[in-house]
């Protein structure tokens, strides 16, 4: 685990490093910022870089060959924890920092935390979803927090702040971490063989706002299908916003009929909407250039349009999507926000 790893996020690196060398370091910080952006891996590797033997502190990096880097690459390292919200539970249950009920306050990370190191001179701990911690938890954390042992350091790990009690948050350095950049994720997405080739590579990209998460689920044959039918949609002329409706619930409706599982879908359908018109967008500005979505270039030659009026309805287009798409986080009917997008859009397209 060393910094090579690591794409983006240099602001953040600069910090830490700084902070070493000063020997300020926090004894907590909270890591907030959207999900699969690598906050965790960024936490693990700061981990690594002060748990390693070779490398001096100051030089915040690891060298992956002394005893505690091959624990940290063994996931063993006894100074070192990483918790978070079990699979099976909604919550970070009080358990994983106090232990259970019959050993309350004899286990569970924040007892381990207060221990002396075994093979470092410091402990560190990452929660991860801290945001999910319950009220029980966060009560217990809040009680290492407010007197941390001076071998200690947490980093919490959160998508949002907002959900973190203002107590916890007032004890740690807040850390904010931004979306990494599309070509980031083309180059993480290629050096995992997600992709058969740099193309669908930088397409995932695009359509990811700087999320890995997102970038892997777009890698789902039924969302890639789904993307694919939309775009032909699209295309249709005149536009049918009563078929086209149809037929995304129908796919929709394959994929998936769980409430959550539906609202987040037609959130894709908004996006992949959003993603056609914004590089029918860019083919008319930047005028002759084709773009990688042949069904964009179908779409730009079969309609001749002034490009200040087109480039208007765009916009209000994209203005409308968001829109809906707040609708549809706010628990309305995902097929009647579908119902209503589509009649909304067609209504837009008959003014190109």
């Amino acid at each position: 685990m060393n910094w090579d790893e690591i794409l983006g996020h240099q602001n953040q690196q600069e910090m830490f490093k700084r902070s070493v060398a000063r020997n300020r370091l926090s004894h907590a910080y909270l890591f907030v910022g959207p999900d699969g952006i690598g906050k965790k891996k960024f936490a693990q590797t700061i981990a690594a870089s002060l748990f390693c033997e070779t490398i001096p502190d100051s030089e915040l990096n690891s060298c992956g060959e002394c005893a505690n880097c091959k624990r940290m690459k063994a996931g063993s390292h006894p100074d070192f924890y990483l918790v978070g919200r079990p699979p099976d539970k909604r919550e970070i249950p009080i358990e994983v920092f106090a232990g259970s009920k019959d050993k309350r306050g004899r286990e569970g990370l924040c007892f381990e935390m207060s221990l002396r190191p075994m093979a470092s001179t410091r402990k560190i701990a990452i929660i991860d979803d801290a945001s999910s911690m319950n009220m029980e938890s966060a009560n217990s954390l809040l009680k290492t927090l407010e007197e941390p042992p001076e071998f200690s350091m947490m980093i919490l790990i959160a998508n949002n702040e907002n959900s973190i009690l203002p107590t916890i948050l007032s004890r740690c350095q807040k850390v904010r971490f931004q979306p990494l950049a599309a070509s980031d994720i083309s180059k993480i997405i290629t050096r995992l063989d997600w992709v058969e080739n740099s193309e669908q590579a930088d397409q995932i990209a695009a359509m990811s706002d700087g999320s890995l998460t997102l970038a892997q689920q777009l890698l789902d044959p039924e969302l890639r299908n789904l993307r694919e039918v939309l775009f032909g949609l699209l295309i249709n002329s005149p536009f049918n916003s009563v078929s086209t409706t149809k037929r995304i619930q129908e796919l929709l409706n394959e994929i998936g009929t769980e409430t959550v599982l539906l609202r987040e879908n037609s959130r894709w359908v908004i996006r992949f909407t959003v993603e056609f018109f914004q590089s029918v967008s860019k083919s008319i500005i930047s005028g002759n250039s084709k773009s990688m979505i042949s069904q964009v270039n179908q779409f730009v030659t079969l309609k001749e349009r002034k490009p200040e009026k087109a480039l208007s309805v765009i916009s209000d287009l994209i203005d409308m999507s968001g829109a809906i798409e707040q609708q549809i986080l706010q628990y309305s009917p995902a097929a009647l926000c579908m119902e209503g997008y589509f009649n909304n859009l067609g209504q837009k397209l008959r003014l190109f």
